[in-house]
């Protein structure tokens, strides 16, 4: 307690199998589980995504029973530009921890005067799925192939979770807003995304002939079908959109300040 660890490596996997048994509850290291004691774990790559000003808090959930670690929760969210509100896309329309951050004040008050990038939901794990499951449940042909399951599951989710966002949002919230002025006013809208890290990794191998057969991707067939571009797209436009009506609230409040 009290100190502090250093690791280095060379490569992602080395550097992940390091970092795990301090922040993974799932590694139980020998007598005992080294991360309910860490109170932080910061990681320095050259992550490409971060160029753009981002830092990255992945935080607990609502329900933690640890009250430090709830605290420091609280207080990250209350701080930050943008909240990834992520939940397993198996109980993304039914998650209690996620939709007690989206009270109906806080939903209400982005759909009136929130700024497109304040929010946004990501379903994650989105390649792992029972066929037979899906097919009852979503209604589709005996015959649809694991791809179409996959995608008829996202756009479910992606259709429930905006409507379950609007829910008991009075009529006059949900009014269209007058259209932005510039680029990085662009009103709020909540974004969904239903990513699958995995496949995209294994894409992204076998594109390069980097990945074994037995290895490669089971569900989606391109790398913008995992919808990781697409959230790093949107994580670099809430950045840079803050940054720009950051700097246009400096420049107001200086054309106001008499000379």
């Amino acid at each position: 307690l009290g100190s502090r660890v250093l690791l280095s490596a060379s490569t992602e996997a080395e550097f992940a199998r390091l970092v795990q048994p301090y922040v993974d509850s799932s590694d139980e290291a020998e007598g005992g589980a080294l991360w309910p004691l860490v109170h932080r774990a910061t990681l320095f790559a050259p992550f490409s995504l971060l160029s753009a000003g981002l830092r990255l808090y992945d935080v607990p959930g609502t329900h933690d029973e640890n009250q430090a670690r709830a605290l420091s929760m609280r207080s990250i969210i209350a701080s930050a530009h943008t909240v990834l509100i992520t939940s397993n896309i198996r109980r993304a329309c039914n998650d209690k921890s996620a939709k007690d951050l989206m009270p109906l004040p806080l939903r209400r008050e982005l759909l009136q005067r929130g700024s497109m990038g304040e929010l946004a939901f990501v379903a994650s794990q989105a390649d792992i799925f029972n066929r037979s499951e899906l097919v009852e449940n979503l209604r589709l042909d005996d015959e649809t192939p694991p791809l179409q399951c996959a995608l008829a599951r996202n756009a479910f989710t992606k259709r429930e979770l905006t409507k379950s966002f609007t829910q008991n949002v009075p009529l006059a919230s949900l009014g269209a807003r007058p259209p932005p002025e510039a680029w990085h006013e662009a009103p709020f809208k909540l974004p969904v995304f239903t990513v699958s890290a995995v496949e995209h990794r294994k894409l992204l191998a076998s594109a390069g002939g980097g990945a074994p057969s037995d290895d490669a991707a089971q569900v989606f067939t391109a790398p913008s079908q995992t919808e990781l571009p697409a959230l790093r797209s949107f994580l670099r436009f809430a950045a840079l959109a803050h940054h720009r009506r950051s700097a246009d609230g400096v420049e107001e409040a200086t054309a106001r300040k008499p000379i």
